[in-house]
C-alpha cells in the first residue's frame, strides 16, 4: 500500500511540475530549483519503492 502511495505522490508531483509551466507567471521563473526538486523526488521515490519491495525487514513487519 505504501508503494502505491509513493507512486501516486510522485505522479502528482510530476503532473504539478508540468501543469505549472502552463501558467505564464510560473513559466517565466528560474528553472533550476524546480527541476532539481523533481529529480530529488524521482530518486527518493525510486529508492523507497525498491526498499519496500525488496527488504526482508519490511516483509516481516507488514504481514497479513
Amino acid at each position: 500500500m505504501i508503494v502505491v502511495l509513493l507512486l501516486f505522490a510522485l505522479l502528482f508531483y510530476v503532473g504539478d511540475y508540468f501543469a505549472a509551466h502552463l501558467l505564464a507567471a510560473v513559466a517565466s521563473q528560474s528553472e533550476s530549483e524546480p527541476v532539481l526538486d523533481l529529480v530529488v523526488a524521482v530518486l527518493v521515490c525510486a529508492i523507497l519503492v525498491w526498499y519496500f519491495l525488496v527488504s526482508k525487514r519490511v516483509k516481516g513487519t507488514f504481514v497479513h
